[in-house]
């Protein structure tokens, strides 16, 4: 409301409508946070690594702020410039490695949370199917004949042996089962067929839920492992990333060459970055990097990136790196 004087000098008191513009935009949320918000949803994610091996982006914490760090450079003994800059580039791969952890984790729990409701799912039918057998209803599918659910099982055995290779679920023998199936009574073998068709399709569902993070991890280890020579990484879901020299003792990211500690570290935030629009620049990649990996550097991002929303703009003088992507190279000419 609002107080207005007439012509005759009378107050009179008038209601302010809103108009049709501003009820078109009631409870869209404004201001500040709002704006970031939809600034988020719209612009991809930047990472950029510069020459000076330094990957900076709104997603990195950054190393310099480690206590350790600072400490030194207030407080504690000086030293050389070199020797702080190789400090922070173990700190950066650190946490790399951790955020590639906890991110997999996450992903690990939405996948088992997703597997135990395919198991609630089953459950469920075989509850209704037990209580109303005479009822109408949609019908279950079966797993298939007794050939059929050997191989399943055969499935379930291999599959959840490579699962547990990440601790993403615990080996499942099925030697027992197989062998309860192919019994010379008719009679039992088919009493057996009923009693596992439900613990089938319900295993198959946990392990069908993890897949995806599966097939993630197992790409990541094995491009990783293809680039490195008498080390290996390895991942556990309880223990994070570890490395280990080819005798089978952990090794620290400071026991790591520049150029692997260049490319675990970028690695690492490419995994994470699968979730979002994102765009990595990288400067003169090859610095650090020897012949081999030059040459594998782009496919191994493609692979570890694919089917996610992510792109590459290399700035690079390398043949090595350029001669097999030919037909993606912008060559940039100065103008006098």
């Amino acid at each position: 409301m609002y107080l207005e004087i007439d012509e005759r000098g009378q107050h009179v008191v008038r209601r302010r409508t809103a108009s049709p513009r501003r009820k078109e935009f009631e409870g869209i949320p404004r201001g500040e946070q709002a704006y970031l918000d939809a600034l988020k949803a719209h612009v991809p994610t930047l990472f950029i690594l510069n020459a000076d091996r330094r990957l900076d982006s709104d997603s990195v914490a950054d190393p310099s702020d480690e206590v350790e760090l600072r400490r030194t450079m207030q407080y504690g003994e000086p030293k050389r410039i070199n020797e702080l800059v190789v400090r922070s580039r173990e700190i950066a791969l650190s946490q790399a490695l951790s955020a590639a952890s906890r991110w997999i984790s996450r992903k690990a729990v939405l996948g088992t949370n997703q597997g135990s409701m395919n198991v609630h799912s089953v459950y469920g039918d075989v509850l209704r199917r037990l209580v109303s057998p005479n009822k109408k209803a949609a019908p279950v599918p079966t797993t298939g004949s007794g050939a059929d659910l050997l191989k399943q099982l055969a499935h379930i055995d291999s599959k959840s042996s490579e699962h547990a290779r990440y601790e993403l679920a615990t080996h499942l023998p099925t030697n027992d089962f197989r062998k309860a199936l192919s019994g010379r009574s008719t009679s039992k073998s088919t009493l057996a067929a009923e009693l596992l068709q439900p613990y089938i399709k319900s295993v198959e569902g946990r392990l069908e839920a993890v897949e995806p993070i599966y097939q993630l991890i197992d790409r990541f280890v094995t491009i990783v492992n293809s680039l490195l020579s008498d080390k290996t990484i390895s991942f556990k879901l309880s223990q994070g990333f570890s490395i280990q020299n080819r005798l089978g003792v952990p090794l620290k990211p400071a026991q790591l060459s520049s150029g692997e500690q260049q490319l675990l570290l970028l690695f690492c935030y490419v995994l994470t970055a699968r979730d979002t629009p994102t765009v990595f620049m990288i400067d003169e990649p090859e610095i650090s990097l020897n012949i081999k990996w030059q040459r594998q550097l782009v496919q191994s991002l493609l692979d570890i990136t694919q089917g996610a929303s992510i792109q590459f703009v290399f700035a690079s003088h390398s043949m090595e790196l350029l001669a097999q992507h030919r037909s993606r190279v912008v060559k940039l000419v100065s103008k006098p």
